[in-house]
């Protein structure tokens, strides 16, 4: 891509080209709303809420239904809107509803396109046929017919490629088709991401060794999950970078040990699928479906989280980290009292949370305001990021929650910029796993320690999915909840305005679940 920006060479949008493409966005419109269409997770979050706010009536029985209205009442919108700019013959119309969407699609697909060209405005009236089309299909989906989703077709070979060429690579490893998607600047792979695959991969190649992608069945990957599926989900340190059939065999005889749950298998398989359609898209495996899709793996769906108590969430906060300045080495300094306050009143992410800077705050017309970014470096780590980078989002700005202001944030802000720290938590070293990781699994152990919060609770995570609970109980609207998360939000309405206006509405919470009133307001620490 950058050697055909630099030479000023765009691709040819021939007619194989384009019914590729039209294709392609048809079959993704319809397994994304396949994907949401059976996501009830948001579903049954309204009828729980309800049910603790005792609401009565039909309400529960409602909102069982909501989703399906809301979407029936945007895809007729949709479906009207394209049949009037198509019976019009409007193809100025549809370049202006299009062009964006048409030329990020083909980014997506590796393609840089001349969006001057006539051929460019024949690919967005297709889209938009496309998109009429797949508005359709979903509309019977929702009058109970049967509606599969198509599989994406394969891409056809570009002027001056030869079947040779396209397929020179048959031998190359699923790993090395992994090294070559996160190498590449197009589309930039996440830490976080990289890990898990990672991971995934490494699982792979103890059980297929080198296998070239050409040569892997659906019968590899069977045998291959069967094996993942009674690997322990705990062992000891000592034992975790055995291959695989050498743990199995290890822990073969021991009672009692908790195997892999099935999400974690289905995250695994899902992890070599998303590689495999990445190298799909970009023309390095062809003529070749994803051996690693639609594999039945049983798993329990649970949403929500594992909601922390009142009870654990009182005992935690009265230990002595924050009620008697308690201090661990291991705690780094202020980060043991502040990184789980932060988590508690604003639901971000640990890593987030942890490469906060000094100059993310600031005090404006008498109210602090803090923001998540991944705009600048952090002393320790280098680049920041954020999860949804890669999408492009993410960033958020919001109004310092009260509590942190009682305990002291501020005195906290002015200490550190005294000191010359640029870092809110100096004193988190950078690891292979980033900033938060090894603070992380010494607060695990601490808390566990003090017997505050048991095994199968994960004890900072979980304060992400108590702020959504505690700000919809708030009436805060779903999606300033979803911004305030940093959740990426790629609907056609949220491209136009700003979102921090999102932001103001975390000052309708005035209770983040438990009460603080009980902690001593933050004090420099005395030099020794």
């Amino acid at each position: 891509m950058a050697r055909k920006a630099a030479a000023g060479i765009f691709d040819a949008l021939d007619c194989a080209l384009i019914d590729f493409l039209a294709e392609a966005f048809t079959a993704e419109a319809l397994e994304t709303d396949d994907s949401a269409r059976w996501d009830t997770s948001e579903r049954e979050l309204y009828t729980s809420l309800a049910g603790q706010s005792g609401v009565q009536g039909n309400f529960a029985g409602d909102e069982r239904t909501r989703w399906a209205e809301k979407r029936r009442e945007t895809l007729e919108a949709s479906v009207a809107h394209s049949r009037s700019l198509l019976g019009a013959g409007d193809l100025v119309g549809i370049r202006e509803l299009w062009a964006w969407e048409a030329e990020q699609f083909c980014l997506s697909r590796d393609l840089r396109v001349n969006i001057g060209s006539p051929e460019f405005s024949t690919l967005c009236r297709r889209l938009c046929e496309a998109s009429l089309q797949a508005a359709e299909a979903a509309l019977d989906r929702l009058r109970g017919e049967t509606v599969p989703t198509p599989a994406e077709p394969n891409r056809p070979l570009s002027q001056g490629e030869s079947s040779a060429t396209a397929k020179q690579s048959y031998s190359e490893t699923l790993n090395g088709i992994a090294e070559r998607v996160m190498s590449s600047p197009l589309a930039p792979v996440s830490r976080n991401t990289r890990e898990s695959w990672g991971t995934s991969l490494r699982l792979w190649k103890d059980v297929h060794g080198d296998l070239g992608w050409q040569a892997i069945t659906r019968a590899h990957v069977s045998e291959w999950l069967d094996l993942v599926s009674r690997r322990p989900s705990r062992v000891n340190k000592r034992d975790d970078d055995l291959p695989l059939r050498e743990l199995l065999a290890l822990y073969a005889d021991k009672k009692g040990v908790k195997l892999l749950a099935g999400r974690t298998i289905h995250k695994h398989a899902a992890n070599l699928s998303a590689i495999w359609n990445k190298a799909i898209g970009r023309g390095w495996i062809v003529d070749k479906e994803s051996p690693f899709k639609r594999h039945e793996i049983r798993q329990t769906n649970r949403t929500g989280g594992n909601p922390l108590t009142a009870s654990e969430l009182a005992a935690l906060f009265k230990l002595p980290i924050f009620t008697e300045g308690e201090r661990p080495i291991r705690g780094r300094g202020e980060a043991a009292f502040w990184i789980p306050l932060f988590a508690l009143c604003t639901g971000a992410r640990p890593a987030e949370i942890a490469q906060l800077l000094v100059s993310d705050f600031c005090e404006t017309g008498g109210r602090w305001i803090m923001r998540y970014t991944d705009e600048g470096e952090h002393p320790a780590s280098g680049p920041r990021r954020l999860k949804t980078s890669e999408h492009g989002t993410g960033r958020r700005t919001f109004p310092v929650p009260q509590p942190l202001i009682d305990l002291g944030l501020p005195r906290y802000l002015k200490w550190l910029t005294d000191s010359g720290e640029a870092a809110l938590f100096p004193k988190l070293t950078a690891s292979s796993k980033g900033l938060y990781r090894v603070w992380g699994d010494w607060w695990s152990k601490y808390v566990r320690e003090h017997g505050v919060i048991g095994e199968g609770k994960r004890p900072l995570r979980e304060f992400r999915h108590l702020f959504p609970t505690q700000a919809r109980l708030h009436r805060v609207p779903e999606h300033a909840v979803g911004y305030i998360l940093g959740h990426s939000d790629r609907t056609m309405t949220s491209r136009y305005g700003q979102s921090e206006a999102h932001g103001l509405e975390i000052l309708r919470i005035t209770n983040f679940g438990t009460p603080l009133d009980h902690i001593p307001a933050w004090e420099p620490p005395e030099t020794t």
